[in-house]
């Protein structure tokens, strides 16, 4: 793009040169010099000292990015970036004409050098062009005779020219303008160089900060490491001792329990006139013990405690010992012989009693047998009793019964008020007999009266009330036994557990039970109606 702009300088600047060399011509043929004042010839393509840029927040933060700046540094940040809003306010406010591209920009910058190359190299032939046209002499013409020019080509051809400068004019200024930004980029690629060094300086310096602290770390490391070996060391040779001591505590305690048993047996075998006769000194010497021992334990390590003396014995040889053993054996002996022979009765005495229980108990359980089958033949004998009663006194009036008048006629007037009869003073015990006679016939006509499928499900509906009767009775049964159960069980967890003592009991042989039938009496169909209706209550 900037080689084809310095191409149509270039073409630009020969048509204005051969322009200007016509113009020349004519005005030289008619006697007088072409007027070339409107080109600014002395004026230089090459832009003036561009200043030093302002620069912008983020490159005065990238300077020192970790250190906060003070106040007087931030109000003068804030002024670059207002400048640098209010210019970019400025270039949005240019013509078209004016306005550049990013693509623009970014290859002003990279080609900067080759571009004031060219640049030099035009201002030179724009340079060696205007002289020639300022040296350029008149040369005569041929003819004497001048042509008129014409004012509006005069007018037309200043024109031109006045384009031609105001178009060099805005070359030069954009040329300018671009020498500026790549000034610009150049400054900022140049800090941007210089931010890269510092930040690599801090960032080695850091990483050797880093790198020593890790070299400290590691050897502090390296040290509690070797300490707490050492610990684990001493620990383990500390929890070996405590082991080794606390099997020879241990080994200790146990001989001293030995010793301790044998001291309360040979106590035990004492006498004991001669324990109460030296009960003073042994208690003496035991609080002697108690004191050495208290004494041994508030005293330093190196000091040396007084021996305790030994407590008085009664056995001074061992050949003591065996005559008792002797003495008490023989009595041992005496006393299992005596323990036998009691236990050879015992189980004499015993078996006795069991034969002599298991007699009685047979004899009660035949007894027991007989008297119930005794009470069951009185009971059968009274109800037939009862019955031929009955049956030979139901016509007889005159006849006295066991049974008075009063009560018959007492529990008729009952029988007659439960059917639903309302009772009558005045009508007499046989009338109501005989009501109550036809209230059944009544009755037994209208059962026979109502449906079977009525009958069938009020017998079905009677037989569910039943059975769900008989089901909660059984379960009510059920709860009252595992109730039963679980305090029974209760109290053979709490009951103390029985000790079996002395010799196992031998067996013996058990008599064989006799088993009784009971002849039961067959009752015929009318005995057995009869008995019911008896024992209805009314």
């Amino acid at each position: 793009m900037l080689g084809s702009q310095v191409s149509s300088t270039v073409a630009s600047h020969r048509s204005f040169a051969s322009q200007v060399t016509s113009s020349n011509k004519t005005t030289s043929a008619h006697g007088g010099e072409g007027d070339i004042s409107g080109i600014h010839s002395s004026d230089s393509i090459i832009p003036p000292h561009v200043g030093k840029p302002p620069e912008t927040i983020e490159e005065e933060w990238a300077k020192k990015p970790f250190v906060m700046p003070d106040d007087e540094e931030i109000f003068r940040i804030r002024g670059l970036e207002k400048r640098r809003k209010q210019q970019k306010k400025l270039d949005n406010m240019l013509p078209v004409a004016e306005k550049t591209t990013f693509a623009s920009r970014m290859a002003a910058t990279v080609a900067s050098d080759s571009l004031k190359e060219e640049l030099l190299a035009i201002n030179e032939r724009i340079a060696k062009e205007m002289e020639s046209i300022k040296a350029a002499t008149v040369l005569p013409t041929e003819h004497y005779h001048r042509e008129k020019e014409n004012m509006a080509e005069f007018i037309a051809k200043k024109r031109e020219i006045f384009l031609v400068q105001m178009s060099l004019d805005n070359k030069r200024a954009e040329i300018r303008k671009l020498e500026e930004r790549a000034y610009q980029r150049e400054e900022a690629l140049r800090k941007s160089e210089q931010m890269l060094v510092e930040d690599t300086a801090q960032f080695e310096a850091f990483l050797k900060q880093n790198d020593e602290k890790v070299q400290e770390a590691l050897k502090k490391a390296e040290q509690q490491t070797k300490l707490k070996q050492d610990k684990l060391a001493d620990i383990k040779r500390l929890n070996a001792n405590m082991a080794t001591v606390k099997k020879d505590l241990n080994k200790f305690q146990e001989q001293l329990d030995e010793c301790k048993k044998y001291k309360d047996f040979i106590l035990s075998l004492t006498p004991k006139e001669w324990l109460e006769a030296n009960s003073n000194p042994i208690a003496e010497l035991g609080k002697n013990k108690n004191d050495a021992n208290e004494s041994s334990a508030i005293g330093s390590e190196g000091e040396e405690t007084d021996t305790v003396p030994m407590e008085p014995m009664y056995f001074q040889s061992p050949n003591q010992l065996l005559e008792i053993f002797r003495d008490l054996e023989e009595k041992n002996l005496l006393l299992m012989q005596e323990s036998q022979d009691i236990e050879t009765s015992l189980e004499e005495l015993k078996s006795k009693f069991n034969d002599i229980k298991i007699k009685n108990e047979a004899k009660i359980t035949n007894l027991k047998s007989q008297l119930q089958s005794i009470l069951m033949a009185i009971k059968t004998e009274e109800d037939r009793q009862t019955s031929l009663q009955k049956k030979t006194n139901v016509n007889t009036i005159d006849k006295k019964f066991d049974v008075s008048f009063d009560e018959l006629a007492a529990k008729v007037s009952e029988v007659y008020v439960r059917c639903g009869l309302e009772d009558d003073p005045s009508i007499g015990t046989l009338q109501k007999l005989t009501s109550i006679e036809a209230k059944l016939e009544e009755s037994i006509l209208a059962l026979q009266g109502i449906p079977a499928d009525f009958i069938e499900q009020t017998e079905k509906s009677r037989e569910k009330q039943r059975r769900l009767a008989l089901r909660e009775e059984k379960m009510e049964k059920q709860r009252i036994e595992q109730e039963k159960r679980a305090e029974r069980s209760l109290e053979r967890a709490h009951a103390p557990i029985p000790r079996k003592t002395g010799k196992p009991i031998m067996f013996r042989s058990h008599l064989f039970k006799k088993k009784k039938r009971q002849v039961t009496e067959v009752k015929t169909d009318e005995d057995k109606e009869l008995i019911e209706f008896l024992e209805r209550d009314y």
